[in-house]
């Protein structure tokens, strides 16, 4: 019971003093807190050197709740002890108390929500907070983290800009510096990481670092990727011998690689930005193009199958191209197209090169005074030239080339099974003397020269 009481103690309980005495001071307890004063009490009662303290949670007259100090002590008097308690209104220190809980489990709670890595230094760069980013980037547990010089994360260069930085209180104060740093983790590896600093001074003049982290390492493997895919392309744009060429919906041209340079003779400076890509066809033409690759006809919209058409060199000069063109898509809009030349001028040359030659060949087959003749091995013609014709008597080539040799030709079977076996074993035949049959089946005594031709299988 209450034997005495002053005025803060009536102010903290607002009840006057001559209320307050007699009274049972655990009624103005919360319930947990009654037996924390009885064995409080007890403790002291026990051992008068002692004092104890605790906070503890009052209920004043008016049902007002106040947080407080209490302390007790205890001292005997003849007959009787007495317990002294004092009492410290910290309502206010736990309301900020409070507020700053929440605060922090706030920030906590923001922290976790983001994708960057934060932690929180002290004015020794040691770590005070880390949210669970923190913890999966640099692989160490929270009580491996908390308290770990952050500075030993960092390699020396880094280490010494970040301790240059902040040497001087007053400039580093709100600064936010952001930049690229190797990171050390736990498993002795190195992750590349945005590294972004801001300092700020708290009360009492502390100072305290918000460091944010965000793993570079995918985006830097992405961009490395990237960057390698794009010089692949490159390379192999530049050093394909036919001619590419793209250029935008607006006809300019913003590809020209070293095979264009080569077939049209401008140099890629000359035209990239500065030519229609009209000026390389005659006109007309690259209208015509257009309507192909929007067309369903020519190898579906948006491309063009292959096909024959005329280029046009700065020198004036038209040249037969081979052209496979496609329009290029973003969002479903057309945003480019790209054409691949292939110079036929070495094809066609050596196509009349074929031509003459064959002319050639078929005029010194016709008109040589020996008969000449193509068979298979099977023994059917295949050609012969006007002079065997004369030769066994027929009217024409045709009736020739339907005969069968084994049957119609030799007067002797084994002349022709003789043959067969030489030009098999040996690859050819000369002079070989044989007696043919002539239409009228007169015999007509020949000297054979044959060789055989194979194809690039080695089949006869």
């Amino acid at each position: 019971r209450i034997k005495e009481a002053n005025r803060i103690a009536s102010d903290l309980l607002a009840s006057p003093s001559d209320n307050l005495q007699g009274q049972d001071f655990r009624r103005f307890l919360i319930e947990e807190d009654v037996s924390l004063l009885e064995g409080m009490c007890i403790e002291v009662e026990s051992d008068e050197d002692k004092r104890l303290s605790s906070e503890i949670q009052l209920v004043a007259e008016s049902g007002e709740k106040k947080d407080a100090e209490l302390r007790v002590s205890a001292t005997k008097r003849p007959g009787r002890g007495i317990i002294f308690a004092s009492l410290r209104d910290i309502t206010h220190r736990k309301r900020v108390e409070n507020k700053l809980f929440e605060a922090t489990r706030q920030f906590q709670k923001i922290a976790e929500m983001g994708e960057d890595a934060i932690l929180v230094l002290d004015d020794t760069f040691n770590v005070e907070f880390a949210n669970s980013m923190a913890l999966d980037l640099t692989g160490f547990s929270q009580k491996e983290l908390l308290g770990l010089d952050f500075l030993s994360l960092l390699d020396k260069d880094d280490r010494r800009f970040l301790s240059d930085l902040y040497e001087d209180g007053k400039d580093a104060e709100g600064r936010r510096v952001c930049m690229q740093m190797e990171l050390n983790t736990a498993s002795q590896s190195k992750r590349s990481c945005e590294v972004c600093i801001s300092a700020t001074s708290v009360a009492g003049g502390a100072k305290k670092t918000y460091v944010y982290v965000r793993d570079l390492s995918e985006r830097l493997r992405m961009e490395t990727k990237l960057r390698e895919a794009n010089e692949f392309l490159f390379n192999l744009i530049e050093t394909s011998t036919d001619g590419i060429i793209a250029a935008d919906m607006k006809g300019r041209v913003i590809i020209f690689n070293k095979g264009a340079e080569h077939l049209l003779g401008y140099k890629a400076e000359e035209v990239i930005g500065k030519i229609h890509v009209a000026n390389f066809y005659p006109p007309g033409v690259a209208r015509g193009i257009m309507r192909r690759l929007r067309s369903d006809d020519y190898g579906g919209k948006g491309r063009a199958l292959p096909y024959r058409i005329i280029g046009v060199s700065k020198e004036g000069e038209n040249i037969p191209i081979t052209l496979s063109s496609a329009l290029i898509y973003q969002g479903g809009k057309e945003i480019a197209s790209v054409g691949i030349f292939y110079d036929l001028r070495e094809i066609l040359r050596a196509q009349e090169e074929l031509l003459e030659s064959e002319a050639k060949f078929r005029e010194l087959f016709e008109t040589v005074r020996h008969g000449l003749y193509f068979s298979s091995r099977e023994g059917k013609f295949l050609e012969c030239n006007q002079a065997m014709v004369d030769m066994l008597g027929y009217a024409n080539k045709e009736e020739v080339l339907a005969i069968d040799l084994a049957r119609d030709l030799y007067l002797e079977a084994s002349d022709r099974i003789e043959f067969q076996r030489r030009i098999e074993d040996q690859g050819f035949v000369k002079d070989y003397e044989v007696q043919f049959k002539k239409k009228d089946k007169d015999p007509l005594t020949v000297l054979l020269t044959a060789h055989v031709s194979k194809d690039r299988s080695g089949k006869v």
